[in-house]
């Protein structure tokens, strides 16, 4: 377990700010997308991708988690906090595609959940 009450918080902010930046990065992309990887698209065209308002938008919601996960790195060990970010991470994002991006849910998809939570859970009492 964390030492903490409060890392858990910091745990869990990081990780909804990873899939609320993602899920911004997803809507803004829906509507152009990247191509290519290619050096001369990217050099083309990477600046107006960017700067699309949801897209920019995601970047700093990313950015801020990134800033709350270095902290939650700084208090405690990696071993037992990664895999309780990825837990809510994979968590979240279920919901979040669901509600926001309209993305079927299975029972394959909820069972996944409940192993993955279960399995963070188990690895850590």
């Amino acid at each position: 377990m964390l030492g903490n009450t409060s890392h858990y918080i910091l745990i869990i902010a990081a990780a909804l700010g990873s899939v609320i930046g993602n899920s911004l990065f997803r809507l803004g992309l829906a509507k152009t997308g990247i191509e290519s990887l290619s050096l001369g698209y990217l050099v083309k065209n990477l600046f107006s991708i960017i700067f699309q308002p949801i897209v920019f938008v995601g970047f700093i919601v990313f950015a801020i988690s990134t800033v709350i996960w270095m902290r939650v790195l700084s208090l405690e060990p990696l071993n037992k906090s990664y895999p309780i970010l990825m837990g809510f991470v994979i968590l979240f994002l279920v919901v979040s595609s669901i509600i926001f991006l309209n993305e079927p849910l299975s029972w394959v998809k909820i069972s996944g959940m409940v192993i993955i939570v279960l399995g963070t859970f188990l690895a850590f009492m």
